[in-house]
């Protein structure tokens, strides 16, 4: 199991090789071991770890693929959760809310009576990803639609495996990729597009903006007149883009702890010595 599949750890090379980065979150599948389900960066996390699952397996790492197959489509993370709740939510909002026929399981998930409303949603992920392409004036090849929602199944019994993507229609359609990528043109002129490259260039252009801004107080247009660009990254997500719970131990009885430090008020520091003095 890769444990985190994103976006941000897929590498493209100029000869058309795609390579997947940063197996620091990676096990291997031994008999029935429990996990922490606190792996996955947010937006990439499937809904049976949001639920408090600690038996899984690489249906995981399915569920991670169709939000990046989507997110090639649609232009944009399509689950775009801050905290757990918020993410099981924007899940359920496009996919539905879970029943005993089309998850039978989930009930007996840790978080399920607190996540799952009492009122059910409605699945309308096809309609979302058909309004979605439409906006960007895109057409989903023949096959894509139905393998989207065919890896975004509550349920990760039902999910397909990697061999059953093989079998889908969108890989059985023309054109068809060459068996040697390096058959295809060389990707030139492409902006770095590794997460910590691309925080850096982000950063640096807000500076221009801000520098311009500051030359001209009297305008009414400031850096927030910039284009619009790709969202931030997720909760979770470091600038090198390995997750936040790379150090997560696998084991269910270990909770991670998180430690906040406040930097104390240096004029209240100031006040305490005049007090004391």
């Amino acid at each position: 199991m890769g444990r985190d599949i994103k976006c941000s750890n897929l590498l493209m090379t100029r000869d058309h090789l795609l390579k997947v980065a940063d197996f620091g979150l990676a096990r291997s599948l031994r008999g029935d071991q429990l996990f922490t389900n606190k792996v996955v960066t947010l937006w990439y996390r499937p809904p049976e770890l949001l639920l408090g699952a600690t038996s899984y397996d690489a249906s995981i790492d399915m569920w991670s693929i169709g939000c990046v197959f989507a997110e090639l489509y649609i232009g944009h993370p399509i689950f775009q959760g801050k905290t757990e709740l918020e993410q099981i939510t924007k899940i359920f909002d496009i996919c539905g809310t879970p029943t005993t026929e089309s998850w039978p399981d989930y009930k007996f998930l840790t978080h399920s009576s607190t996540f799952v409303p009492d009122k059910p949603k409605p699945k309308r992920l096809r309609e979302f990803l058909m309004r979605e392409t439409t906006a960007r004036k895109r057409i989903l090849p023949k096959g894509a639609l139905e393998l989207i929602e065919a890896l975004l199944v509550l349920d990760p019994e039902q999910r397909l495996t990697a061999s059953d993507c093989l079998n889908s229609l969108y890989f059985k359609t023309r054109p068809f990729a060459p068996s040697d990528p390096k058959k295809l043109p060389p990707i030139t002129n492409l902006p770095p597009s590794h997460e910590y490259q691309t925080k850096k260039i982000r950063r640096e252009q807000a500076k221009q903006l801000n520098g311009g801004a500051n030359n001209h107080s009297n305008s009414n247009t400031g850096a927030g007149g910039g284009r619009a660009s790709r969202p931030s990254s997720p909760p979770g997500a470091s600038s090198g883009g390995r997750s936040k719970q790379g150090n997560a131990k696998d084991s269910v009885d270990a909770p991670i702890k998180t430690e906040v430090k406040r930097e104390e008020d240096p004029s209240s520091s100031a006040k305490k010595r005049r007090r004391v003095a």
